[in-house]
């Protein structure tokens, strides 16, 4: 039996990275098959999605059962696209969605980002705004960084602090990661570094060197610290000139999240 006919038994990201070489070396035949008659998209969701990737099924790309949700969401959001707007995503956008989803589309979160920014490439007005980085930010999101970005996408700051010990020479010593109210567990560890990931790809900076102007917003945080994490209570009486840890207190130091101008444009295009 042939390799074609035996296709079927390769992985999805298999049959993803040799279509991307296929895109690589026949880049006329793409060009060509994104100049369907306008006329051919009066065909419901089915006709919209089959029109606007049919590059990619052409080349064979399958990803089984997360593709074609992925098709049915992408198919239900291009149909409330006017039809002389709707256009084929550019390849370098595409194909590196169509590869990612072959491993990520079973996560909502992550796979809903991919169908809204293959559908802002898939609109004539907002294709601009669909940079291609963008494929790669969401491929190093975690369902968990994604649930932050949602939560960054109705408040674009949050109060965010910090538990510090004091040391006797009034320096400070961190103890904590970054502690919010924007997931229901107030902190652990998988949190604190969602955020630092946020800041690494340059959706949000963390600033503690200044502080929201309504104070009020960090007594919450502060609170639900000391309800859930209650062993900072007794830290804080058992430190003196006495401790081994030549520290005197727990302070808790206030900051904040906010969100970075590429933030919001990740956000109008993938949210």
């Amino acid at each position: 039996m042939s390799d074609d006919k035996s296709s079927g038994s390769e992985s999805p990201i298999q049959s993803t990275a040799q279509a991307i070489a296929v895109v690589a070396k026949e880049v006329p035949v793409y060009q060509d098959l994104a100049q369907p008659a306008l006329k051919e998209l009066g065909k419901g969701i089915g006709g919209f999605t089959a029109w606007a990737m049919q590059y990619l099924v052409k080349l064979g790309i399958s990803a089984g059962k997360n593709i074609e949700i992925f098709e049915k969401e992408y198919g239900e959001k291009i149909s409330n696209i006017s039809s002389d707007k709707v256009i084929t995503p550019d390849a370098m956008i595409g194909i590196p969605v169509l590869q990612a989803l072959s491993y990520t589309a079973h996560h909502d979160e992550i796979r809903q980002m991919f169908v809204n920014l293959l559908a802002t490439a898939s609109n004539e007005d907002t294709r601009n705004s669909a940079h291609p980085a963008f494929v790669e930010i969401i491929r190093q999101l975690s369902p968990r960084d994604a649930l932050l970005v949602d939560a960054i996408s109705k408040r674009r700051r949050w109060p965010l602090v910090r538990v510090d010990l004091i040391l006797q020479d009034r320096s400070s010593k961190p103890i904590s990661g970054h502690v919010s109210a924007m997931s229901s567990g107030v902190y652990d560890y998988l949190h604190s570094s969602s955020l630092e990931n946020l800041r690494r790809l340059g959706l949000i900076d963390i600033k503690y060197d200044t502080q929201l102007k309504n104070h009020s917003l960090y007594d919450g945080v502060i609170l639900k610290i000391k309800e859930t994490y209650p062993d900072i209570n007794t830290l804080d009486k058992v430190l003196g000139s006495g401790s081994y840890l030549k520290a005197d207190s727990v302070g808790y130091v206030e900051g904040y999240i906010d969100t970075t101008a590429f933030g919001l444009s990740f956000i109008s295009s993938c949210l």
